[in-house]
């Protein structure tokens, strides 16, 4: 009897063109007991090789992408969270994937508003590129572009933060996410995060550090450091700001863009326990 190909084998299939996009999303993992696995299998493993994982975003449509990056393996959250905490409606998010037309409906927020009332607004779209740390034409019509940008970060509603007002997000954020910890019950044990937010640091009138932030659910966050030049100079600047919040470890961050490394910076802050992601290497 032919041994039956894993999911791992399957996306590779996929890839290479021997299955459709619509064969490969509509296949189903099962159990011993013949339940249902509603992680994919395959996702980790794509995204231990990041030059398959670029092929494999390549290989996609335009809206296959969007399903396979909304699933929490790449969110770092619940895709339920990720419509109650910023109020996207979830008709925007069947619409990215081809699934549905939209229809307004105004609702209360957890976190902040994300303006997703125009269809596929700029904001929603410069929001979710800084979610998957993909350049935003990634998530548009037409062809990715094969450089790293910061463009969007232009779209989005107050980005500008001041030293001290970075410090009072860090820790406001991480408060409610530790107050909210205990409310939350999450159907498995998971190391999820509570925010994830792009930051334009203003230093100085000639240095702005644009960032990506993530706090987790359980305390502490993993900072990356998106910018295109003096990354270096941003580092040590960062790391000097952030050293109220250790231990801190330096590490770094493979993206889709060939040959592109960004520095991160994990604070463990109040957390009690930090699992850094598979995606960051350490320095240390």
């Amino acid at each position: 009897m032919k041994k039956p190909r894993t999911p791992f084998e399957k996306a590779i299939d996929f890839i290479e063109g021997r299955i459709t996009e619509k064969e490969y999303l509509s296949e189903k993992t099962r159990d011993s007991a013949g339940r249902e696995i509603l992680d994919r299998q395959d996702l980790p493993l794509l995204k231990e090789d990041m030059s398959l994982f670029r092929k494999y975003l390549l290989t996609l449509s335009l809206q296959g992408r969007f399903t396979i990056l909304l699933r929490r393996e790449f969110l770092g959250m619940p895709q339920t969270s990720l419509v109650d905490k910023y109020g996207i409606n979830k008709d925007k998010i069947r619409i990215l994937k081809g699934q549905h037309h939209p229809s307004k409906v105004n609702k209360k927020v957890a976190i902040r508003p994300i303006n997703s009332n125009q269809d596929l607004s700029n904001e929603l779209l410069a929001n979710l590129a800084i979610f998957w740390r993909v350049p935003i034409s990634w998530i548009q019509p037409g062809t990715p572009e094969q450089s790293w940008t910061i463009d969007h970060f232009k779209y989005l509603p107050d980005p500008f933060f001041s030293v001290e007002q970075f410090h009072v997000y860090l820790n406001q954020t991480e408060e409610l996410a530790l107050k909210e910890r205990i409310k939350i019950k999450h159907t498995k044990p998971n190391h999820w995060v509570y925010d994830v937010r792009g930051v334009i640091l203003k230093i100085s009138a000639h240095q702005n550090i644009y960032l990506r932030v993530a706090i987790w659910e359980n305390g502490g966050f993993i900072i990356e450091i998106f910018s295109i030049n003096n990354e270096l100079n941003d580092f040590v600047t960062l790391k000097e700001i952030l050293q109220g919040y250790g231990p801190l470890k330096v590490g770094y961050c493979y993206t889709v863009i060939k040959n592109r490394i960004n520095i991160v910076i994990i604070a463990k802050s109040r957390s009690e326990n930090f699992t850094i992601p598979n995606e960051v290497r350490d320095f240390n």
